[in-house]
């Protein structure tokens, strides 16, 4: 017997899956995009997660203001940032290159997590919402979800953080 089986030579048709983008929510964000490299997303293949390492209390509004003043960045260096309520943020713009993580920015896209995830599990509904937005990056770019300390010298993102994807708790 031959493959396929019906005896038609050529390719095998896999149905690709496609996964609904989770909602966002976008804020107005002080960046200078002259200034920011652009990310070939066909060449990332890294989704890095984060933790601001603050007691739930940051937003992506003072993420991107300390990433501007203090670290003298052109916005924020994360694409995606979940607050303790669950909801999505969208920081830096996908077409460009994060600052996240030294060394593999170039092809990552990088996710960062309300709250200090050593010290504190994420919400509920960050869990989802991080569960949701990995499976479509995963998905829709063929990305590796690794914690920051993977690619980095570094705690982040906490030691509660990998079980918010479905790990024991």
């Amino acid at each position: 017997m031959s493959w396929p089986a019906s005896g038609r030579k050529g390719r095998i048709r896999v149905p690709s899956i496609v996964v609904p983008k989770p909602e966002t929510h976008v804020a107005k964000l002080d960046m200078d995009l002259s200034k920011m490299a652009p990310l070939d997303l066909k060449a990332a293949n890294l989704l890095v997660f984060h933790h601001c390492g603050s007691y739930g209390t940051s937003t992506v509004e003072s993420i991107n203001r300390f990433h501007r003043k203090e670290r003298g960045w052109s916005g924020i260096g994360y694409h995606f940032f979940i607050d303790r309520r669950g909801v999505i943020w969208e920081g830096r713009p996908l077409k460009y290159r994060g600052a996240h993580a030294s060394g593999v920015n170039h092809r990552s896209i990088g996710v960062c997590m309300d709250g200090d995830l050593s010290i504190q599990w994420p919400s509920p509904e960050q869990e989802k919402a991080a569960f949701e937005l990995a499976v479509w990056a995963c998905v829709t770019f063929g990305l590796t979800i690794v914690p920051h300390r993977l690619v980095g010298l570094t705690d982040c993102p906490g030691a509660h953080f990998m079980f918010g994807l479905g790990g024991p708790r």
